[in-house]
């Protein structure tokens, strides 16, 4: 039985794909026609933030590594708690634009056993936007939870409990 993974990587972050880009290459990783590819495995690098309704958000442009806590609507800047880090030319603050996508609209029909959620507070969010089609269908749903962001209007337990009632 030969077992095939394919993994889907949404980083919003420039500086951050490319690291992801170049540990993919040390790895033994080919790229070809947008998809990065080594034996059975599969991977799809989104450049993109994961929420709960589709539009577009800006993110400062930061160091490599560094994290971000929430998008910024379009048009605002950082107000210093937002995001983590530094940005990647302290002399001249840039922010680009993404897609703001929902898994529910990324993943309508494709096979899905398990989700794995690292959003720097930003998860309840991204879960809100799988609820309708992907997370019926999951049998492995993996989160994080940290103080800040959208768990400042979400408790722990009662998302928890929610999920439970609806998919356990």
């Amino acid at each position: 039985l030969k077992t095939r993974v394919e993994a889907l990587l949404i980083e919003p972050l420039l500086s951050n794909v490319q690291l992801v880009e170049y540990a993919l290459q040390d790895a033994g990783f080919r790229f070809d026609q947008g998809i990065w590819q080594r034996d059975s495995i599969t991977v799809r690098l989104e450049v993109a933030c994961a929420g709960n309704a589709t539009g577009r958000a800006q993110f400062p442009r930061l160091a490599p590594g560094e994290e971000v806590g929430a998008a910024l609507p379009i048009g605002t800047r950082d107000n210093d708690q937002m995001f983590f880090g530094h940005f990647a030319d302290e002399s001249k603050p840039t922010y680009d634009q993404v897609p703001v996508l929902t898994l529910d609209s990324i993943f309508e029909q494709e096979p899905l056993d398990a989700l794995f959620i690292d959003a720097e507070g930003s998860d309840p969010a991204i879960i809100q936007g799988a609820y309708a089609n992907v997370l019926p269908r999951l049998r492995l749903l993996e989160f994080e939870y940290h103080a800040t962001g959208h768990w400042q209007d979400t408790s722990l337990a009662s998302l928890v409990t929610q999920l439970d009632l609806d998919f356990g």
